[in-house]
């Protein structure tokens, strides 16, 4: 318990940073923190959340051995979150990207917790010496991947809780939308587009995001996107440890079912 509440914890602060360089006002319905209390204020929260997740695992009855090993994953972790995130910034202001160097981002910024709790769950039975440690990363990585493009996707339909429809669109990021979308359009169509991303915020308006979302579906990106989509989830299912234990591979199969909702239901659409 006290691993996946230090897990959340350090998921909350990336989340609390995260919404400061997207100016996000909304998070989760609600107002973002540094809406609330003041962009300085809400680095202070991010910083002490980081620095709590690591407290609260601390004091967990838990062996010396088998806490420093979880500390260095997680150390690792946050590592990998924050290249991520700069390389998020880095392609938003670089303008073109491709869908591997996408997906690439991805394995930091959004894999990093999900092969953390694949991992470190693992090695909290201290049996991490027969090498499914290796199957377990790959684990994670899959997963984030999946949850990253399916977020992109129901981002541009609105299916995003407390968010309008395009609200990646109004912040100006490149998703695995725009990465697809690129590779299929002419020089002047791809200036476009970047254009429309990266213009101002308050100029940006409901018919700018209804142009580029029209211009995802006309390039296929959609079902492109749902096919990247399903090809991880066949990854995951493929990992030898996902066939050597059944209770995994249920618990997996809740998780991906719970994913895959918004999107079964959307790809007749796509």
């Amino acid at each position: 318990l006290p691993f996946a509440a230090a897990v959340e914890i350090i998921h909350n602060a990336s989340l609390v940073h995260d919404d400061i360089q997207d100016r996000d006002e909304q998070r989760r319905g609600r107002p973002s923190a540094w809406m609330k209390y003041s962009t300085d204020q809400a680095i202070n929260l991010g910083d002490i959340l980081f620095t709590l997740a690591f407290e609260v695992f601390m004091r967990s009855p838990i062996a010396d051995g088998t806490k420093l090993e979880i500390v260095r994953l997680t150390m690792r972790a946050v590592a990998e979150l924050v290249n991520g995130q700069v390389q998020e910034i880095v392609f938003r202001r670089g303008g073109e990207i491709s869908v591997d160097d996408y997906l690439a981002m991805v394995n930091g910024k959004t894999g990093s917790l999900f092969r953390l709790a694949s991992q470190g769950a693992y090695v909290l039975t201290e049996n991490g010496a027969d090498g499914c440690i290796e199957d377990l990363r790959r684990l994670g990585s899959c997963l984030g991947s999946m949850f990253q493009v399916r977020d992109d996707i129901i981002d541009i339909f609105g299916l995003k809780e407390g968010r309008e429809p395009g609200c990646d669109v109004m912040e100006g990021k490149i998703s695995v939308l725009t990465s697809l979308s690129m590779a299929k359009l002419d020089p002047d169509e791809r200036r476009d587009l970047l254009a429309m991303l990266c213009s101002p915020r308050d100029r940006k308006d409901r018919a700018l995001v209804e142009k580029v979302a029209g211009l995802y579906r006309r390039t296929g990106a959609y079902r492109e996107a749902y096919g990247i989509y399903q090809r991880e989830r066949q990854q995951v299912f493929s990992i030898p440890v996902m066939k050597d234990n059944k209770r995994l591979e249920g618990f997996v199969q809740e998780i991906v079912g719970h994913l895959s909702v918004p999107l079964d239901k959307l790809s007749s659409d796509f």
